[in-house]
């Protein structure tokens, strides 16, 4: 400690001790460390895989701001954390159909976000039971993928239309929600599955 006087005043200024420098190991410890490690790692690879092995990280909290930007305000991590804890709950019949679904959902994010969308789309489509027409109304398939915006459900639909997977057709009196508009057929708000997935 020592005095220091600002106008006319005695002040007390107290020096702060320099940090301490952790002890680095010896060179000895360090090598005793890694032979420890590898031994506990050898023996770890006799175990039989944990389910842990093949999940992702456990993500980081997110910051509050990134929940703002992602889609239906949940961040992408948040939302496969909530997709494995609603595996485990599904009955066994589902849970067969998520299995056969990966492999689908693997292939689409190999070729692609264009694929992805579609493939949502056409799933989505292919788990609605029709109206009385045999049609499915747009309206139908927006409130099934709730949270995926309009225009990637509009872009699927004319990409799907154009490889015959569905027939987009025009809406009828009463249909409410969005549709699509075509120069030559006006509106369209229905869809026929041709092709189911």
């Amino acid at each position: 400690m020592r005095p220091s006087d600002i106008d006319g005043e005695t002040t007390l200024l107290m020096r702060r001790p320099a940090a301490l420098q952790p002890k680095r190991p010896s060179p000895a410890r360090r090598i005793w460390r890694q032979i420890i490690g590898g031994f506990w790692s050898f023996i770890d690879s006799f175990r039989d895989p944990r389910l842990d092995d093949y999940l992702p990280p456990v993500p980081d909290r997110p910051a509050r701001e990134d929940t703002l930007v992602c889609e239906g305000g949940i961040p992408q991590a948040e939302r496969g954390e909530r997709l494995l804890l609603e595996v485990v709950r599904v009955s066994p019949e589902y849970l067969r159909g998520v299995a056969a679904l990966v492999e689908y959902a693997e292939h689409w994010h190999e070729r692609g976000p264009i694929a992805v969308e579609d493939g949502l789309v056409h799933l989505a489509l292919s788990r609605i039971r029709p109206d009385q027409h045999g049609e499915i109304p747009i309206s139908w398939l927006e409130r099934k993928l709730e949270g995926v915006p309009s225009y990637v459900v509009t872009r699927a639909l004319r990409r799907l239309a154009q490889d015959g997977a569905i027939e987009v057709l025009p809406a009828r009196e009463g249909d409410v929600g969005a549709r699509l508009y075509e120069e030559l057929r006006g509106y369209l708000g229905r869809v026929k599955l041709r092709r189911p997935l």
